[in-house]
């Protein structure tokens, strides 16, 4: 069963000047909200079905001291000269720290596609900003992005890189799904503005998700290209019942409850180029 630590909690200090500071950053919570229209009564509106095998093909999780702990993407190299060299997978950073202690993992390695059987160790992760004691959780969010270069190269299909500068109406999410134990994609979703929230270096979006989804695949709907990496969910103003639960069914609401994602851009591209050339291990810039 995986465990979560996705989760940004906010609340408005005044909501004449809506100021906005931390809260609490939640343990053992969901990597991701699960929406709908607001009304448990009528059912949970869970848009996730199975993975498509094409959508299937370039994803993997990533299993840390005894757990699956989020997904992981499969991207091309675009500037790796040695074939010998290992592949390279994206997730969301925080996938690989203990959120109790904020110490890394000791021994992670990456299932492709989540096959059980078949697991490939990591040697090196790429130059990240990501802090796990950060008590800027929206820059926190924004950190939340790392390359992992395997021990092996993998014969998955991957994904390639490309800077979004508009983000489009329709995505889809791939990413594990506790629920089903399996890699499940997110339909009819889309972008979301916020106010609380305003990033340029951040997706939100109302893709259903939960544990493990983080380091997940967000798309264009329209011609599957990569725009974003799930990251977790922001919420605002203690809206739960209980602090250790999300409202399963609740609407999607930027200013209060939504799933968000670190964008794609030109430095996202950058910093794989440079891990891509240069390999070092747990070095920061």
């Amino acid at each position: 069963m995986a465990r979560s630590r996705g989760v940004f909690v906010w609340t408005a200090q005044s909501p004449i000047n809506l100021v906005i500071y931390v809260l609490l950053l939640l343990s053992c919570l969901t990597q991701g909200a699960v929406f709908g229209d607001g009304d448990p009564g009528n059912g949970i509106e869970d848009q996730r079905q199975k993975a498509t095998a094409e959508h299937l093909k370039p994803m993997g999780t990533l299993f840390c001291d005894g757990r699956l702990r989020g997904t992981a993407i499969h991207v091309r190299r675009p500037a790796d000269k040695d074939p010998t060299s290992g592949s390279i997978v994206l997730t969301a950073a925080h996938v690989l720290y203990d959120q109790k202690t904020m110490q890394p993992f000791k021994k992670c390695v990456y299932r492709p596609q989540n096959k059980r059987l078949t697991t490939i160790d990591i040697t090196s992760l790429s130059s990240h900003r990501f802090n796990p004691k950060e008590a800027d959780k929206l820059q926190q969010a924004e950190n939340d992005i790392v390359f992992i270069r395997l021990s092996k190269r993998l014969l998955q299909p991957t994904l390639t890189l490309t800077a979004v500068n508009k983000i489009p109406s329709a995505l889809l999410l791939i990413a594990y799904n506790s629920g089903k134990n399996d890699i499940s994609q997110s339909a009819d979703c889309h972008q979301f503005v916020s106010e609380n929230f305003a990033s340029k270096k951040l997706l939100l979006h109302d893709c259903d998700a939960n544990n493990g989804a983080s380091g997940g695949a967000v798309l264009d709907a329209a011609n599957g290209r990569l725009v974003g990496v799930h990251g977790g969910t922001f919420l605002v103003n203690n809206i739960t019942s209980q602090r250790d639960q999300i409202p399963r069914g609740a609407k999607a609401d930027p200013e209060k409850l939504i799933n968000q994602a670190r964008k794609i851009n030109a430095r996202v591209i950058e910093t794989l180029n440079q891990f891509s050339a240069y390999p070092a291990k747990y070095f920061q810039d």
